[in-house]
């Protein structure tokens, strides 16, 4: 179970200040794709589990996504002892500004997909400190 949960890719989407969208998914293949001189990669994932967020403001959203990050541990077969006893709550666990949450995903995702000048650029956003 480790080495597929080390290879998913797991994403957290804000649609508004109270509405985001929890995601996992697990890579099946990559393809390396020339034509002339450029080249590109292509990603194909499988969704495994998605969980959604509506809360009544944005103070709010980090509970929301914490009980979302619960339910998605069950549905992914981690029995409930376990979620319960590793559960910490996001609000414990990382800043309260979702400015600077949002900019360190922006900044992991564009690191992930090799984006380096990307990802040093959301890394140092004023919102990210």
């Amino acid at each position: 179970m480790r080495d597929w949960f080390r290879r998913s890719q797991r994403t957290c989407a804000c649609v508004s200040e109270a509405r985001c969208t929890l995601k996992v998914r697990l890579p099946i293949s990559e393809t390396i794709m020339s034509l002339a001189s450029r080249r590109w990669t292509v990603r194909r994932a499988i969704l495994l589990a998605q969980q959604q967020v509506q809360e009544t403001g944005k103070e709010r959203v980090l509970d929301g996504l914490s009980r979302a990050a619960g339910r998605l541990r069950e549905t992914l077969g981690e029995s409930i002892s376990s979620v319960r006893k590793f559960d910490t709550p996001l609000a414990q666990a990382t800043t309260p500004s979702l400015e600077a949450l949002r900019a360190l995903s922006m900044g992991r995702d564009a690191l992930a997909d090799g984006n380096y000048a990307g990802a040093v650029s959301w890394f140092s956003a004023r919102d990210c400190h």
